[in-house]
C-alpha cells in the first residue's frame, strides 16, 4: 500500500477516535458556547395547577422573563410524588432552559422510600440554583369533627379509631401527618391526592376530615374547617393565635416544608450562577415578597452551595423520618 494512503487512513482513524472520545463532552460544550438563554425557558412544577408551588412559579415567570429576555413558561407535571416532574428535568438538556421548582417530595421523599431502584440521584440529577421558600402548613379539621382545638381532636380520634381520613397532596404533609399519627397513637386513614388544590374540594365537602393546608387555603373553606395546629418552628403571622405542634407538646413531627429551584445536573456553572443571581434579585422585589407572604411562604434565597447543603441534610432527616413513621419502602 502506498505510503500516502497509509498516512491518510491513519489520520482518518485518529480523527474518528478523537471524535468518539469527545462525544460525551459535546452537549455540555455546545451549552457553554451558545449564548444563554437562546430560547424560551420552562419552570417545571410537580403539582397540579392552582396549588402553592404553581402559584409561586407563575409569580416568578414574568420577572424572570424580563431579566433574561426570553419567555418563561410554567408546566405542571403532577404525580408520582414528584418523580414525573423530576424525570422531566433530569432528562432535559443541561443548558439551563429547564428549571425545576421542587419541594421536598421529589428531592428527599422519593429517594427515602424508593431505596431498591431510585429514579435518580437528587445530588447528581439536579444542579442546585437557590433555596426558594419555607412553607407554612396549618392542621385543620372539618366542621363535622366535634373538636375545637388540637387536644379535643386527639381525644376524638382516639375514641373513634379509623373514622378520621386525612388528605395529603404532597409528601411533606403526608409524612408529617404520619408522624403525628405515630407520635399521638392515632388510627387515621391517609387519602393521597396529586396536589393540595385537588384535595381542597373534598375537605370543604367533608369527604376527608383533616388536612395540613397553606393559610390562604383556609379562607376558601367558608368557615367549614377549624385551624388547630401549625407545622413548623414558628407560629404563622397570618394566624398568630394557632400554636405549633412543639408548643402543644407533640414530639416527632419535625419535617421541614421547603422548596428550591434546580436545573438539570451538568448545567455549566456560569449558567447556574446567573440564574441564581437573577432569581435572588427577584426574591427581593416587594410585590413578590408580599404575595408569597400572604400565601404563608417565607422567602429565603441562597447560593447554589447552600441549597446543596440543605438537600444533603434533609436527605438524612427524611430517611430517618420515613423509617420512624413505618412508611413502606421499596
Amino acid at each position: 500500500m502506498p505510503q500516502k494512503e497509509i498516512q491518510r487512513r491513519t489520520f482518518t482513524r485518529t480523527m474518528l477516535a478523537c471524535a468518539v472520545s469527545l462525544a460525551p463532552l459535546s452537549q455540555q460544550a455546545l451549552a457553554q458556547a451558545a449564548p444563554y438563554p437562546n430560547r424560551p425557558l420552562k419552570i417545571i412544577v410537580s403539582f397540579a395547577a392552582g396549588g402553592g408551588s404553581d402559584i409561586a412559579a407563575r409569580l416568578l415567570a414574568k420577572p424572570l422573563s424580563e431579566a433574561l429576555g426570553q419567555p418563561v413558561i410554567v408546566e405542571n407535571k403532577p404525580g408520582g410524588d414528584g418523580t414525573i416532574a423530576g424525570l422531566e428535568v433530569a432528562h432535559a438538556p443541561p443548558d439551563g432552559h429547564t428549571l425545576f421548582l421542587a419541594t421536598a417530595s421529589p428531592i428527599t421523599y422519593v429517594p427515602s422510600i424508593q431505596l431498591t431502584k431510585p429514579p435518580y440521584d437528587p445530588l447528581k440529577a439536579f444542579a442546585p440554583v437557590t433555596h426558594f421558600t419555607y412553607y407554612t402548613y396549618i392542621l385543620v379539621v372539618h366542621e363535622s369533627v366535634p373538636a375545637r382545638n388540637f387536644n379535643e381532636f386527639v381525644a376524638y380520634a382516639k375514641a373513634h379509631p379509623g373514622k378520621i381520613s386525612y388528605g395529603a397532596g404532597n409528601a411533606t404533609t403526608h409524612l408529617a401527618l404520619a408522624q403525628l399519627a405515630k407520635s399521638s397513637n392515632l388510627d387515621m386513614t391517609h387519602i393521597p391526592y396529586k396536589g393540595d388544590s385537588v384535595a381542597l374540594p373534598d375537605l370543604r365537602a367533608g369527604r376527608i376530615q383533616a388536612m395540613l393546608v397553606a393559610p390562604d387555603a383556609i379562607s376558601q373553606m367558608e368557615g367549614r374547617v377549624r385551624a388547630i395546629a401549625v407545622l413548623g418552628e414558628k407560629r404563622s403571622p397570618l394566624m398568630p393565635e394557632i400554636p405549633t405542634f412543639a408548643e402543644l407538646g407533640v414530639h416527632g413531627v419535625d419535617i421541614a416544608p421547603w422548596s428550591g429551584i434546580f436545573v438539570t445536573g451538568g448545567t455549566p456553572a456560569p449558567i447556574v450562577e446567573r440564574l441564581s443571581a437573577e432569581l435572588n434579585k427577584i426574591f427581593k422585589l416587594p410585590e413578590i415578597q408580599a404575595q408569597l407572604n400572604r400565601a404563608g411562604s417565607t422567602l429565603q434565597g441562597s447560593s447554589p452551595e447552600y441549597l446543596r447543603d440543605l438537600v444533603q441534610s434533609q436527605l438524612v432527616i427524611w430517611k430517618s423520618a420515613v423509617k420512624a413513621a413505618n412508611i413502606p419502602t421499596h
